[in-house]
């Protein structure tokens, strides 16, 4: 991946309550050299918006699908344990639990956020 710097636009996210946040992000290979609240908006962003890249350069991150195994708590110290999935796997698990989800509680009973 080149390390030449680019400049592009974000949303905090599409459901926010600021309607929503737009920042300006400059990158650097992987890694963002610049953020800041989108200056051809007239909205100011969010702290939740101000968070992403601290997010995302967070080493607990999360960068692919893991499931739970074992019972919840059943980990060291009471903690849950995690294996790591395919994006398949990980995309089946979601499709049946929002089919599940659909057929006990109809068509609104899920709210994707």
């Amino acid at each position: 991946m080149s390390d030449e710097t680019r400049k592009t636009y974000t949303l905090c996210s599409p459901h926010c309550g600021n309607n929503p946040c737009s920042f300006e992000v400059e990158a650097s290979g992987e890694t963002i050299t610049s953020f800041r609240a989108n200056p051809r908006m007239r909205i100011k962003p969010c702290i939740k918006g101000f968070q992403l890249p601290d997010r995302y350069h967070h080493p607990d991150r999360l960068l692919y699908p893991m499931k739970r195994v074992g019972e919840k708590g059943s980990g060291p110290g009471g903690a849950n344990r995690f294996e790591r999935v395919s994006w398949d796997e990980a995309l089946d698990m979601v499709a049946r639990g929002l089919e599940a989800a659909k057929e006990k509680g109809g068509n609104e009973s899920v709210m994707m956020y």
